[in-house]
């Protein structure tokens, strides 16, 4: 079986649909939600934005924690196994997402203006203020929350029936979600420079689910990217 053949993930079963519905809505509407409060409403501090940020992440991770614990646990691996998987997938897609980056990076060179990743800036901004949050957040928080909503809910019941399909809706979808709340901040040019930045990352995690078949191993290794990223910041 190739690594880009299998189709017998572990995925969200029927009943568990509206609670998928529920998460998503939760992680859409919930920063706009909390944006009316008194104390998100101007954000003039970094340390403002930080509290806003692990306020909504901390409600979707609940939030799913709650949903989708079943789902978690019928993921689970033996854990030799899953211990040797992680290493090899966070190896291998570190390796994917570090090559496709150079790629875009070397790109960058010929482009009319230097392209400008907001979300980047911002999380590299929060660093300073709130470090081992920030690392706790990268690294635990964003990706359960990220792998439960993109991969298990979107790539893994649409990978059984159209792999590739399932590949080009997840990797869009990863990518936007990070560009989006800064369409009209940045010019066109830096809003499609940095939705491509997310693309190898969304390609590799997607990898990462579908070869072995459990969602916990793109979480971690999801988780370590990130934390190997934030750590050079």
């Amino acid at each position: 079986m190739g690594p880009f053949s299998n189709r017998n993930l572990i995925t969200p079963t029927k009943k568990e649909l509206p609670a998928i519905l529920l998460c998503w809505l939760a992680f859409l509407l919930s920063p706009y939600l909390l944006a009316v409060l008194p104390r998100f409403q101007s954000m003039e501090s970094m340390e403002d934005l930080f509290l806003y940020n692990i306020a909504v992440d901390g409600i979707c991770f609940i939030l799913i924690l709650l949903c989708f614990k079943n789902f978690l646990f019928r993921s689970l691996m033996p854990g030799k196994v899953f211990l040797i998987s992680c290493f090899w997938a966070f190896l291998a897609s570190y390796g994917i997402n570090s090559l496709l980056s150079y790629f875009l990076a070397l790109i960058q060179f010929f482009l009319p203006e230097a392209p400008e990743n907001m979300n980047q800036n911002t999380v590299e901004s929060m660093m300073q203020v709130k470090r081992l949050p920030m690392l706790f957040m990268v690294s635990v928080l964003a990706p359960v929350i990220e792998e439960i909503l993109f991969r298990a809910s979107i790539f893994g019941p649409l990978c059984k029936k159209r792999p590739f399909l399932a590949y080009v809706v997840t990797m869009c979808a990863f990518s936007f979600i990070h560009v989006y709340s800064y369409i009209g901040e940045i010019s066109l040019l830096s809003a499609l420079f940095s939705f491509a930045q997310y693309l190898p990352a969304g390609l590799a995690l997607c990898w990462c689910y579908q070869y072995y078949g459990s969602i916990w191993v793109p979480i971690v290794v999801h988780g370590l990217m990130n934390l190997v990223a934030s750590m050079a910041l």
